[in-house]
């Protein structure tokens, strides 16, 4: 439960967020399961979605007590980019 000081819409954007977060979260424990097993990485897949938010301005949640989460957000969408385009091998 959280409490919003602004619009319904920033509550949806929030919560895509945070269901974004996760998907972010779990391909970069894949990717240090990798890294720790020093395997190559396989197949990753990302959602299209990862290049809309890129391109979206960038603004504080209106979720109280969670107002800096998309600076954490942003650190581990860059991270989890990042370790993948270290390991893209091209032909």
């Amino acid at each position: 439960m959280f409490s919003i000081s602004g619009p319904v819409r920033e509550e949806e954007t929030y919560i895509g967020w945070k269901a974004e977060y996760l998907e972010f979260a779990v391909l970069e424990s894949y990717i240090d399961i990798q890294n720790k097993e020093n395997q190559k990485l396989k197949v990753v897949f990302i959602d299209g979605s990862l290049y809309s938010r890129f391109m979206l301005p960038i603004f504080e949640s209106t979720v109280v007590g969670d107002e800096y989460f998309i600076l954490k957000y942003l650190e581990l969408y860059y991270k989890v980019l990042n370790e993948t385009k270290k390991k893209i091998f091209y032909y």
